[in-house]
């Protein structure tokens, strides 16, 4: 069976306004380095950027959430299930606004701010923790980068780490 069937494909909304922004900007810093960046445009796109990339990562989260039973790992099955199975569901999509804002270190950082209290909120033994957090991460970040990896694997591996956590409750 597979472990993320609750995941529902659903399209996803054009983002009107911000990506010619951001190639701009983008596109200005690779032709002209000598130019500062510009500023409060694309600051505000990466802001809406990052906020629909976090906001999308909630509602699966939230929804991943819902159907894990409580235990010590709950939070943790629930990254897990919401990581991975929103990459096989959302057709690039949440890929495109992770990899735009997270360039960022201040949107990493809110990143990483934000997984550490989900995470905070299990009991399970912290390597267990550590093991799941940087596995799914280290996958996920790999396919951002384009480091494609088959859907399979992605699959195995969160089937073999909440098979981990219960393990370990």
């Amino acid at each position: 069976m597979a472990a993320f069937p609750h995941v529902p494909v659903r399209p996803r909304p054009a983002v009107s306004g911000v990506w010619p922004i951001m190639s701009m900007a983008m596109l200005m810093a690779r032709q002209h380095p000598q130019l500062p960046p510009l500023a409060a445009a694309p600051a505000r796109a990466t802001d809406a950027v990052f906020e629909d990339f976090l906001s999308d990562f909630r509602v699966h989260f939230d929804e991943s959430l819902a159907t894990e039973p409580a235990g010590a790992a709950q939070h943790i099955r629930a990254y897990v299930r919401a990581l991975c199975g929103s990459v096989m569901a959302d057709g690039g999509h949440q890929a495109n606004h992770a990899r735009a804002a997270l360039q960022h270190p201040e949107y990493l950082a809110m990143w990483s701010e934000f997984i550490d209290e989900l995470f905070a909120q299990d009991t399970v033994e912290p390597q267990v923790m550590l093991v799941c957090r940087y596995a799914t991460g280290g996958l996920w970040y790999a396919l951002l980068l384009g480091h494609a990896a088959p859907a399979s694997d992605l699959q195995s591996l969160g089937e073999f780490l909440l098979a981990l956590t219960v393990a370990r409750e």
